[in-house]
């Protein structure tokens, strides 16, 4: 399944990049894993997923389903979709960041590039 369906979304999204499927563990999933894209010379997550543990379905009441769970990083389509280099800066209140994404509030047509605001790594 992964290959299949995830590839054509990965291409829909990202399209031609490198990615990999890495093994990891979340608290409500197991088996577990996570959907990487090559992004600035750095492997991004950007889907988390797994088989839900049975007892969290088996504390809803449902005792007859197995259940998958998945989660885009919005975060981290954010960063690639405008090329943000640092996830810290969707979280910043500085106005030279966020003045950058006011014509897309008002025209989601309109297109939006990140701009550098200084040299500096973020601390």
């Amino acid at each position: 399944m992964r290959s299949s369906l995830w590839s054509g979304i990965v291409k829909a999204l990202f399209g031609d990049v490198e990615y990999r499927w890495v093994t990891t563990t979340f608290p409500f999933t197991h088996p577990s894993t996570e959907l990487e894209i090559w992004f600035n010379n750095n492997w991004l997550e950007v889907v988390g997923c797994g088989v839900m543990r049975q007892g969290i379905l088996l504390d809803g009441g449902v005792t007859d389903r197995i259940g998958w769970a998945f989660g885009f990083g919005l975060d981290r389509l954010a960063m690639a979709l405008f090329d943000i280099p640092d996830v810290r800066l969707l979280w910043s209140s500085d106005p030279r960041f966020i003045s950058q994404f006011t014509a897309a509030a008002d025209d989601v047509n309109a297109q939006v590039q990140f701009k550098v605001m200084c040299d500096s790594t973020i601390v």
